[in-house]
């Protein structure tokens, strides 16, 4: 994917449509998302999502395709995947939250695919046995 294209392509969309309610300028938001999260700028990705969402939904509702479309890669740039090092247990975790001021973190898991929600269990670690997947948004403090 060329995320400099699609860019150029979404904000053309965006001039010629007159906004984001399009349902053009929706899938070539979610095309440019989609871009963004294989080069692991997810962060970037969320946030455009987030707003494709929401103006899909007020424009278009829950049942239309760029809605569902725009909602389902959002959920992949909200992954939070991480691998805990130095366990007997293998996969992919999902990364939920830390406490104890940072020392520890919740995570949720194994991630079966495909995902089986049900059959996944939550376990705390020490935060330093967390290595995050490439594109996870990490908070460094020391």
């Amino acid at each position: 994917f060329d995320v400099i294209n699609l860019q150029r392509d979404y904000h053309k969309c965006l001039e010629r449509y007159g906004g984001q309610s399009s349902c053009i300028t929706i899938h070539t938001g979610v095309a440019l998302a989609r871009a963004l999260i294989t080069e692991y700028r997810t962060i970037e990705a969320e946030i455009l999502l987030s707003k494709l969402v929401d103006v899909s939904l007020r424009t278009h509702g829950h049942d239309h395709r760029a809605s569902k479309d725009a909602m389902s890669v959002l959920t992949l740039a909200r992954d939070r995947k991480v691998v805990v090092r130095f366990e007997d247990v293998s996969g992919w975790f999902q990364a939920l939250r830390y406490e104890n001021e940072w020392e520890d973190c919740v995570v949720q898991g194994p991630i079966a695919d495909p995902r089986n929600v049900d059959e996944e269990e939550q376990r705390s670690y020490e935060s330093t046995r967390i290595i995050p997947f490439p594109g996870t948004p990490v908070i460094c403090h020391g």
